[in-house]
């Protein structure tokens, strides 16, 4: 007996496949830090001593290595019918763009551990616990058809309307 997916019932007001919960937790997971200097701008008006969570320690550079991740976030929110065609790339090529993320993440904290003097507990724990986060939602997004599918749809373009 033939079983059918639920998640591919749930559709949008265009008639594409709605993009899951799930799947913008873990848009979220490997855009983390971003919302980290989102959330440490939008609160560093309260409390100025906030914007030390930025200091020397930060790796501004992962912020470059999440670009992939954060152009699939924009292209999840830009599945319009009116959207142009490069977010209709950037959605049917988001596997790859998640994967370049992870492959990043991956990278740069295995350079980190790799380049570190001093192996503290709770830094290198807090970073392996976060490439475990990657390597789920990765895993997810590379294995399960609906996601295959999912991002083969998008909503389609508005009929031209000629004048008569």
């Amino acid at each position: 007996m033939a079983f059918i997916d639920d998640r591919l019932l749930d559709v949008d007001k265009h008639g594409s496949l709605r993009v899951p919960a799930v799947l913008w937790v873990g848009l979220a997971i490997l855009c983390r830090y971003w919302i980290l200097v989102v959330v440490v701008f939008a609160t560093a008006r309260r409390s100025p001593d906030v914007v030390r969570v930025l200091g020397d320690g930060f790796s501004w550079y992962f912020l470059l290595l999440e670009i992939p991740a954060i152009l699939v976030l924009l292209a999840a929110a830009r599945r319009l019918p009116e959207a142009g065609q490069p977010w209709r790339w950037l959605w049917r090529n988001a596997r790859v763009l998640i994967a370049c993320a992870v492959l990043a993440h991956l990278g740069a904290t295995a350079w980190l551990f790799w380049t570190a003097d001093v192996w503290r507990r709770w830094p290198e724990l807090f970073l392996a616990s976060c490439n475990l986060f990657d390597l789920a939602v990765l895993t997810s997004v590379l294995r399960d058809d609906y996601y295959r599918r999912l991002f083969a749809d998008f909503p389609a373009r508005p009929p031209v309307e000629t004048p008569p």
